[in-house]
């Protein structure tokens, strides 16, 4: 009746609170909420004209809007880079926003926009800007909230973020470049180096999320639990060990990861001018990771102190 249930509340003028206990088409029956017991029945004239002469009011259910936890800033701030273009792609050109040709548009014009989403570019080695379905799912949602940025927010208030591929390469690169050749292992203070790297990074190479703490230190563990298996193994063991570590290594432009690796052959070769064969010859060469193209050959005859070079 008059758009009240039962059950909904209403408040009186002098600050009593009441519910609505009971309704026909000939009378309503009010209960007071701090008094439980206290029946007030009113005709439906009466009811009426109480609510029309406001002294009696439908309560307004006011629910705070809970505080978005990081995760979910996150994951706003991320959203809202594609939906703000978007809709500014619908109402000034006037495109269609599930279309292919108009979601196409949108990534190349989020890319010059914003320069950190570049990470997630496949051709970059990331993992992809997100479907046109989705982002068209987030849009409805967008509008449907009266263009709301916060209704962007994940619901999980916990999530957890996962690396893309290039930001967990730009993890491991630095922990092999700088933790693996530092004395210190003070954990916090290398995570504090790794936070300063990511900023000081140009933004199209900066990556999209930048590593927790606590992630940050489980690669470490799991660098120094690496170390003391590949020192208790044999040959064979080792090498599948390096195998299973390089496949965790993406690189995403030439001589960002160079790998270097010595060889000795059984062979030995005749010196033009002595016509005496030398020792040993070994080969130790280095190979960029991204184009699989050798950087430097150097040849090595002999061993220790007597080896020489070309």
């Amino acid at each position: 009746m008059f758009g009240i249930g039962i059950g909904g509340k209403l408040n009186f003028d002098d600050g009593r609170s009441v519910s609505l206990l009971y309704e026909d088409p000939y009378k309503v029956i009010l209960q007071e909420d701090d008094n439980p017991s206290t029946a007030l029945p009113l005709s439906v004239e009466e009811f009426k004209n109480k609510l029309q002469s406001s002294e009696l009011q439908p309560a307004l259910d006011f629910t705070p809007r809970p505080t978005l936890t990081e995760p979910q800033i996150r994951v706003r701030d991320l959203r809202v880079k594609y939906i703000h273009t978007l809709h500014q792609l619908v109402t000034e050109r006037g495109l269609n926003h599930t279309t292919l040709s108009t979601y196409n548009i949108l990534i190349k014009e989020v890319e010059k926009r914003h320069p950190d989403t570049q990470s997630a570019n496949p051709q970059l080695g990331g993992k992809g800007h997100p479907a046109r379905s989705t982002i068209s799912r987030w849009y409805k949602t967008w509008v449907q909230s009266l263009k709301d940025d916060d209704a962007l927010a994940s619901k999980a208030r916990d999530c957890k973020v996962r690396l893309d591929s290039y930001s967990e390469s730009v993890l491991l690169s630095f922990l092999s470049n700088t933790f693996n050749g530092s004395k210190s292992e003070q954990k916090r203070g290398h995570y504090t180096a790794y936070c300063e790297h990511i900023e000081r990074m140009p933004l199209e190479r900066r990556p999209s999320h930048i590593a927790s703490e606590r992630t940050f230190r489980r690669r470490i563990d799991e660098l120094k639990a690496f170390d003391h298996e590949y020192e208790s193994a044999n040959e064979a063991q080792r090498n599948q060990l390096l195998l299973t570590l390089t496949r965790k290594y993406r690189q995403n432009y030439a001589l960002q990861r160079v790998e270097m690796d010595r060889i000795t052959l059984n062979l030995c070769l005749i010196d033009d001018d002595t016509g005496k064969a030398t020792e040993k010859v070994s080969l130790l060469v280095a190979i960029d990771c991204y184009s699989r193209l050798p950087v430097s050959v150097v040849v090595e005859i002999g061993e220790a102190e007597n080896k020489e070079m070309w």
